[in-house]
C-alpha cells in the first residue's frame, strides 16, 4: 500500500475543508487538515507553473525546476486543484488511478506530499525529505 487507499479516500469525501496527503513510505500514509486554502487555490483560470507538462490523457512524472522532487501530474480529464476537490470531482474511480499511478510512480523512501501551496493544479510531489511537512497544528485524518 502506498497512498491511502479506500478508507482516506472517505475520509476525505466526507471533510468539509481542505486535505491533504503527507507521508513517507507506504505503511506512514496519511491525510491532514490544512487551515484554510493555499493561496491561489481557487479555479480562477490561472495557468500553473507546469501546464505545459499536462497531457489530455495519461499521467506525466517529471523533475521539479529545482532537481530534487519528482512532480507527478494527473492529465487534463482528472484535473482538480487539490486532493479534496480530485475526491468531489472524480469519485472513487478517480481515486483508485491516483493510488496505481502513485504507487508506481513513488521512489524508494521518498515523502509524498499533496499540499501544492501556490500552484492550481494537484500535483504529486516525492521528496527525499519533506519540503511542506504538517504544521504541527494540523489535524490528522486518517
Amino acid at each position: 500500500m502506498g497512498v491511502p487507499r479506500r478508507a482516506t479516500f472517505d475520509k476525505i469525501r466526507r471533510f468539509p475543508g481542505y486535505a491533504y496527503l503527507a507521508s513517507r513510505g507506504p505503511d506512514a500514509s496519511a491525510a491532514w487538515e490544512a487551515s484554510g486554502r493555499p493561496k491561489r487555490r481557487a479555479r480562477d483560470g490561472r495557468r500553473c507553473g507546469f501546464a505545459d507538462k499536462v497531457h489530455p490523457t495519461r499521467w506525466r512524472a517529471f523533475p521539479n525546476l529545482s532537481g530534487d522532487a519528482l512532480l507527478l501530474v494527473p492529465p487534463a480529464r482528472l484535473a482538480a486543484t487539490d486532493v479534496s476537490d480530485f475526491v468531489a470531482r472524480h469519485g472513487a474511480a478517480g481515486w483508485t488511478e491516483l493510488v496505481r499511478e502513485a504507487e508506481a510512480a513513488w521512489p524508494p523512501g521518498a515523502w509524498l506530499s499533496t499540499h501544492g501551496h501556490a500552484e492550481p493544479h494537484l500535483h504529486l510531489r516525492f521528496e527525499p525529505n519533506v519540503k511542506y511537512p504538517p504544521p504541527a497544528s494540523a489535524r490528522r485524518l486518517a
